[in-house]
């Protein structure tokens, strides 16, 4: 848990969560204030990382596939935890 490192490689940027790679599209969990968690996929466009989540709306009740909004974020300065992390603290 907490902010993406940023490392350069000959490959170009790449973004560290606990020391191990991010990969582009799993889903992780982002901080929000007062420690509430929003699960959703990280994402590089543009060479800028954002965060796609889901959110509510008629399409719930129309079968429509489902809408996300995308945040960009700061890496550094945003909390991220994986998955497995929120399993084990739940357990």
């Amino acid at each position: 848990m907490g902010p993406l490192e940023e490392r350069h490689g000959p490959d170009g940027i790449t973004y560290l969560l606990d020391g191990e790679p991010v990969e582009d599209g799993i889903t992780i969990d982002m901080l929000l204030p007062a420690g509430r968690w929003l699960t959703g996929a990280y994402r590089v466009v543009d060479r800028r990382v954002v965060f796609a989540f889901a959110v509510g709306g008629e399409w719930e009740r129309s079968g429509d596939p489902p809408m996300e909004a995308i945040a960009i974020v700061v890496p550094r300065a945003t909390i991220f935890r994986r998955l497995e992390e929120r399993r084990s603290r739940e357990s």
